[in-house]
Order: C-alpha cells, then sequence, then structure tokens
C-alpha cells in the first residue's frame, strides 16, 4: 500500500534455498545474526531456535543499520 517505509523480516538463514538468491536480487538488506536466537515461552523458560537466523531489510537506513548490529550480535552482508 506503500505506507511502509521500512519492512524487517526475520527468517531462516537458509543460503543454499531459491528464495534466499531470488531475495538478494532485490533493493534489501541482510544482516546474519551470530549464533542461535533464544526465544521466551509463557512459562518464562527459553529455548534456542534448531537453525541460524538472518534479518531481511527492506527500506533500511544508514541509522538504522548501525542501532540494530550494535544491539545484536552479527554482521551485515554487504551489497555491491
Amino acid at each position: 500500500m506503500g505506507n511502509a517505509r521500512t519492512i524487517a523480516c526475520l527468517v531462516p538463514a537458509r543460503t543454499d534455498s531459491a528464495w534466499f538468491h531470488e531475495t538478494l536480487r532485490a533493493n534489501v538488506d541482510v544482516y546474519f545474526l551470530q549464533g542461535r536466537i533464544r526465544f521466551i515461552d509463557l512459562r518464562g523458560g527459553s529455548q534456542a531456535t534448531p537453525f541460524s537466523l538472518m534479518l531481511v531489510v527492506f527500506g533500511a537506513t544508514a541509522e538504522q543499520k548501525v542501532a540494530y548490529a550494535y544491539a545484536v550480535a552479527g554482521f551485515w552482508m554487504d551489497r555491491k
């Protein structure tokens, strides 16, 4: 609808998938998270994901990228 400036998607880091390669053709920024993310369940416990994750961001600003890298260990994949 054109109302969003930035869209962030937390997805499995499956670099061998067709979806990953198709996404890289778009104007997106990809941030690979270091290690496994832990999610908190309803009882207060936590469990790590069974796979690595990446953040795919459409419309990321330079400030958003710096802030995210500061908050979460990982690295941005450079676009050429």
